[in-house]
């Protein structure tokens, strides 16, 4: 086009009007050549569609020859031209786009907390969301199923850890269905051990990050893990459910009674917070920043790391954006603060 015009223009007008013939041919072809072709296109895109594949994929055909030919060439020249290494699309730039997607309203606020989550997965240790040692709940295999199963009722618990000697000596798993199915059939059900229908434990090292180790034990269709620490003792015990809850929030039974909540609205700007709760999932919630440390990734780790010391009620720590006052404490252990929130 540009050189038939050109020449046209030259023989029939002269070269002074090359410069306005220019301006004409480019504002036909951007109104015949983009904007009328792409408005039938969307218009009537199926019947359009269907009807240039055949002969799309005939031209892919015939130029595949040339188009390997010349992506050939290319790639060999840009192998040496371009830089020897591209830095990737990483988690801050990716979770950049999450902040715009929610200012946007293309994504809302809970789904927002998912994405964060998911990439903190690989971020965090599994310790960080176990149960540890000294709650969890766990019977002698040589228990008799008779002798223990109110017990076992009380807890309601549908898996349990069974130990040999001493509760830190994990030896296996039993399932409360595989009870329930062995006193009710069996004649000998008096004299049932734990030990008879208990399962092997599946260990998991504490410093696994939450990631791989969800992967290990979809892999070895577990649903509890055993975790140990780096003496091989027994650190506490995580479930396939304390991982689910990292990403959706928590999980409730039908019976589960509102104390379960580890974070609770008592007031404007004012939240009851188990000790327990992760840092992360409480900056989610409540739009505060707390550092996240390497060792205390709790939000009562979090105050005896400020503190230097145990805590004592009433102690009080001020960070950027809220006021922390730890609300119960018991022994070494800090049960729940209360946050208040700046206005």
């Amino acid at each position: 086009m540009s050189v038939i015009s050109t020449r046209l223009t030259i023989d029939l007008l002269g070269n002074a009007f090359i410069g306005y013939m220019t301006g004409l041919l480019t504002l036909a072809i951007l109104i015949f050549g983009e904007v009328i072709p792409k408005n039938l296109a969307l218009a009537h895109n199926e019947a359009i569609a269907v009807f240039s594949a055949p002969i799309i994929n005939a031209f892919i055909i015939v130029f595949s020859p040339f188009v390997y030919f010349i992506t050939l060439i290319s790639s060999f020249i840009t192998r040496y031209l371009s830089p020897k290494s591209r830095d990737p699309l990483n988690m801050d730039a990716i979770l950049r786009l999450v902040r715009y997607a929610e200012a946007k309203g293309v994504l809302e606020d809970y789904e927002r907390d998912m994405v964060h989550a998911v990439f903190r997965l690989d971020q965090q240790n599994i310790s960080s969301i176990m149960t540890h040692r000294t709650e969890v709940f766990s019977l002698d295999k040589n228990s008799r199923i008779v002798d223990v199963i109110d017990l076992i009722n009380s807890k309601n618990f549908s898996r349990i850890p069974v130990y040999e000697d001493n509760p830190e000596n994990i030896k296996g798993i039993v399932l409360v269905k595989d009870i329930v199915k062995n006193i009710g059939c069996r004649e000998d059900k008096k004299y049932i051990k734990l030990e008879d229908i208990m399962l092997p434990p599946f260990f998991v090292s504490d410093n696994k990050k939450i990631r791989d180790a969800l992967f290990m034990m979809q892999k070895e269709k577990r649903n509890m893990a055993i975790i140990l620490d780096e003496y091989s003792g027994l650190s506490g015990i995580v479930t396939v459910e304390d991982i689910i809850e990292e990403i959706v929030g928590e999980l409730y039974d039908e019976d589960d009674s509102p104390e379960h909540e580890k974070i609770t609205i008592t007031g404007e700007n004012t939240y009851i917070v188990t000790g327990s709760s992760l840092i992360s999932t409480v900056n989610d919630s409540l739009g505060i920043n707390l550092p996240i440390g390497r060792f205390s990734q709790t939000i009562g780790g979090f105050i005896i790391d400020e503190l230097g010391r145990i805590p004592k009620r009433k102690d009080k720590i001020s960070v950027k954006g809220a006021e922390i006052i730890v609300d119960s404490v018991s022994m070494t252990k800090i049960n729940n603060v209360k946050i208040i929130l700046s206005k």
